[in-house]
C-alpha cells in the first residue's frame, strides 16, 4: 500500500537576499515510488523568492504528479491538494518567508497558515443511570471475552495452531478491470519448491455457478504460496471497462432493478401546488470495510465420511454452508460450519467472505488436505469491495410556510460487476431517503449500475440515505436564507405519521430527544461559537450539527430473514451451553445472549457459556441491519 503522502524539501538560501539557489523537492504516496519535482525545482530554482513563483510552483503539479482516476489508494485530486494546493507547500513557503524576514507589502505572510494547532483537553461526562435494569439483563457487564482480547489470548483464524499436513492457498487475481482472459499459465508456479497444485475452474463441474477469484495456488507455506501466485501467467485482452457511475449512465449500463418508491399524488401536479421548488445533486464516494482481521478461511476434509469442517470469518453461516455444498458437491448435512469470532466485519464479510470459503473447500476437496488461507490487506481490499459510490439527482418542492411537499429523486449506485446487494441497498436507501422528515408526495426510481469495479457491499447504507437527505436539507436552507436545524425541526414527523412505505411511526420520541440534547449540551450556544470563530478564521474552521435519522433493525425487504433461534443444554453439573446462529465480531451479542438466559433461567452468568457460533441451530440468517 502507498502511504497518502510524505515529501521532503530541501532550500539553501543565501542570508539576507532573496534569490533561491538551490531546490530539492522529494515526494512520496503521489506515485508508488519516490519521485522529484523536476518542473517545480526548476521554477524554484531560477525566479526570484515572491509570490509569482508561489503561483507557479503550484500550477506545476499537474506535470509532477499526473495522477490517474485509477492510480493506486485512490484519491488522486485529495492528494494533490495536500500536496500543495492549499496544504504542504503553501505551509512551507509562508513559514520560510516568515524565518527568514522576507515579508513585504507585496509578499505578505499569512500567519494563520503557520500557527500550530493547539486542542485543549477532551472531556465528557457519562450517566451511569439505567432505568431498565433488571437482575442480570441490562447491567453494565464488561464483553465475556474482553480479557483475552486485550491481553491477546483470544484466537483468530490466523492464530489456530498448525496441523500436520496443512496448506496455505493464496489467490490469483485479476490485474485488469475488464477484459477476456486469453491463457493461465500455472507452470511457472508449480516448479517452486513446496508447491503443491492449483485449482481453477476445471475443478468445477459444468453445472455449478462460476464466479469469485480467478484461480488459487496452494503450497507447505504462505509465504510460497504468496510467491508462486505472482509468477502463474495470465494474459489478457483488455477491453474498455466502465468504473464510474457517470460512465455507466452515458452507456446506460444498469442491471434489470429497477425499483421505484411512489406515494401520494403524481409529482407534476404536487409541484404546482409548491411555492418554492429546487433542484440539484448530491454525490457521496465509497467507504472501505476496514475491519481488522482480514477475511479468513480454513477447511478441513474428512474423506473416511465425505465431511467438512469450515472454519470462515464470515457474517453468514447458511450462506457459506451453502455454497460450500454447491461448489463441492457434498450435501449441506455434512458440512459442519464455525465462526469462533471475528475481528470485526460491519457488514462486509456478509456474502464476500463466502467466495475465498468455497475456493478453498474446492482446493481442500481436490488435494484432501486442511487448507488455510488469511487476505493480506491488499488482497483483501482488492476482492471484498466497499460501500460503494452513490449519486442522486433530486427536485424537491417546498410550501410558503417552509413545509416540505413532494421529492422526486432519480438514485444511482454502483454495483459493480454482479449485482449480489446492489439492488437491497438501493431499496434500503429508497425506503429510508425520508430521513426523519416528513414529504406528502414521493417518487423515487432506483438504478443499480453495472460497472466494472468491486461489486457493493451490504444493503445497510445508513450513512448514504442521511448524506442524500441532508443535502437536500441544507441545500432548501441556503436557499430560503434560514436555520438548517430551524427548518429540521419544522419538518421532522409526528406521532402516527406514516413514512412512504407505510410504516406508522409509533413511540416516536426523535422531537422530544432533540430537545433535550439541545439543552443538555448547550447546542444553541455552541453554535454561535463556531459562526464567530468561522468569521475571524480563514484557514482553520469548525463545524457543529445535530442531525436526527432513523434506522429500522431488520430486514425491510425481506421479512422471510427475521428469525432467529438457539440451542440450550443444561448437564447436571449446573452448567449451561448456550447455541444460537448470532455470530460475534465485538459487538458483544454473546454477552448479550448470555445475559438473557441467566435471567429466563435464575442462574448465574458465568454458568452460561457459547464456545463457537456452529449450524448446530440451522438456517439462520445473516448478522447484519442491527438484528444482531
Amino acid at each position: 500500500m502507498i502511504s497518502l503522502l510524505s515529501q521532503l524539501g530541501s532550500w539553501l538560501f543565501s542570508m539576507r537576499v532573496v534569490l533561491l539557489w538551490i531546490s530539492h523537492w522529494l515526494m512520496e504516496g503521489m506515485v508508488p515510488k519516490t519521485v522529484k519535482a523536476n518542473t517545480m525545482e526548476a521554477l524554484l530554482g531560477k525566479r526570484r523568492f515572491d509570490n509569482t513563483v508561489l503561483e507557479g510552483a503550484m500550477a506545476a503539479i499537474e506535470k509532477d504528479s499526473p495522477l490517474g482516476f485509477t492510480v493506486p489508494s485512490g484519491m488522486p485530486t485529495y492528494r494533490k491538494t495536500l500536496a500543495f494546493s492549499f496544504s504542504f507547500f503553501f505551509r512551507f513557503w509562508h513559514e520560510v518567508t516568515a524565518e527568514l524576514k522576507l515579508e513585504t507589502q507585496v509578499q505578505q505572510v499569512d500567519h494563520e497558515v503557520i500557527e500550530e494547532i493547539h486542542h485543549g483537553i477532551s472531556y465528557g461526562s457519562r450517566g451511569n443511570d439505567n432505568p431498565y435494569e433488571q437482575r442480570v439483563v441490562g447491567k453494565q457487564i464488561a464483553h465475556l471475552p474482553s480479557l483475552k482480547q486485550t491481553t491477546g489470548e483470544a484466537e483468530y483464524i490466523d492464530d489456530m495452531p498448525n496441523i500436520d499436513g496443512q496448506l496455505f492457498g493464496a489467490l490469483i487475481l485479476s490485474k485488469k478491470a475488464h477484459a477476456k482472459l486469453v491463457k493461465v499459465d500455472f507452470t511457472p508456479a508449480l516448479q517452486v519448491p513446496d508447491v503443491i497444485g492449483f485449482v481453477d475452474i476445471k475443478d468445477l463441474g459444468d453445472e455449478r455457478n462460476l464466479w469469485g477469484q480467478l484461480r488459487k495456488v496452494y503450497a507447505e507455506s504462505a509465504a510460497i504460496a504468496q510467491a508462486a501466485a505472482q509468477l502463474v501467467d495470465v494474459q489478457y485482452k483488455e477491453l474498455p471497462p466502465i468504473l464510474t457511475i457517470s460512465k455507466a449512465i452515458a452507456a446506460k449500463s444498469f442491471f434489470p432493478h429497477g425499483k421505484m418508491l411512489i406515494r401520494g399524488k403524481p409529482t407534476v401536479e404536487a409541484f404546482k401546488d409548491c411555492n418554492f421548488v429546487y433542484g440539484g445533486a448530491s454525490r457521496m464516494d465509497g467507504q472501505e470495510y476496514f475491519y481488522l482481521e482480514t477475511n479468513a478461511a480454513a477447511v478441513i476434509p474428512r474423506p473416511d465420511d465425505g465431511e467438512m469442517e469450515v472454519w470462515s470469518s464470515t457474517q453468514n453461516i447458511m450462506e457459506t454452508q451453502e455454497f460450500v455444498s454447491q461448489v463441492t458437491g457434498v450435501p449441506s448435512s455434512r458440512i459442519v460450519m464455525k465462526v469462533g469470532r471475528m475481528g470485526g466485519g460491519f457488514g462486509g464479510k456478509e456474502s464476500r467472505s463466502v467466495q475465498l470459503a468455497c475456493i478453498l473447500a474446492v482446493a481442500a476437496k481436490k488435494v484432501g488436505r486442511l487448507i488455510r488461507c488469511v487476505l493480506n490487506r491488499d488482497e483483501d481490499m482488492m476482492i471484498s469491495g466497499q460501500r460503494n459510490p452513490f449519486q442522486t439527482h433530486w427536485k424537491i418542492g417546498v410550501s410558503k410556510d417552509r413545509m416540505l411537499q413532494v421529492l422526486d429523486a432519480d438514485v444511482y449506485n454502483n454495483a459493480g460487476y454482479f449485482q449480489d446487494l446492489g439492488g437491497a441497498a438501493m431499496d434500503c436507501v429508497l425506503t429510508y431517503m425520508d430521513s426523519c422528515y416528513r414529504i406528502p408526495h414521493v417518487h423515487l426510481r432506483g438504478h443499480a449500475c453495472k460497472t466494472n469495479t468491486l461489486t457493493l457491499l451490504s444493503a445497510v447504507l445508513a450513512l448514504h440515505k442521511v448524506n442524500i437527505t441532508e443535502c437536500i436539507m441544507i441545500a432548501i436552507a441556503d436557499h430560503l436564507k434560514m436555520s438548517v436545524d430551524d427548518l429540521r425541526l419544522k419538518n421532522l414527523y409526528k406521532e402516527g405519521q406514516l413514512t412512504p412505505f407505510l410504516q406508522s411511526l409509533e413511540d416516536w420520541h426523535v422531537p422530544q430527544i432533540i430537545t433535550q440534547l439541545k439543552g443538555e449540551s448547550e447546542y444553541d450556544a455552541r453554535v454561535q461559537q463556531v459562526e464567530e470563530f468561522n468569521r475571524t478564521h480563514k484557514w482553520k474552521q469548525q463545524g457543529i450539527s445535530l442531525i436526527p435519522m432513523k434506522f429500522g433493525l431488520s430486514f425491510a425487504t425481506a421479512v422471510h430473514l427475521n428469525q432467529v433461534g438457539a440451542l440450550m443444554h443444561i448437564y447436571n453439573d449446573g452448567s449451561i451451553l448456550l447455541a444460537h446462529g448470532g455470530t460475534e465480531m465485538g459487538q458483544g451479542l454473546y454477552t448479550k445472549l448470555c445475559q438473557i438466559a441467566a435471567q429466563e433461567l435464575n442462574c448465574p452468568l458465568d454458568a452460561i457459556f457459547t464456545s463457537e457460533t456452529s449450524n448446530t441451530v440451522a438456517n439462520t440468517s445473516p448478522k447484519k441491519t442491527c438484528i444482531s
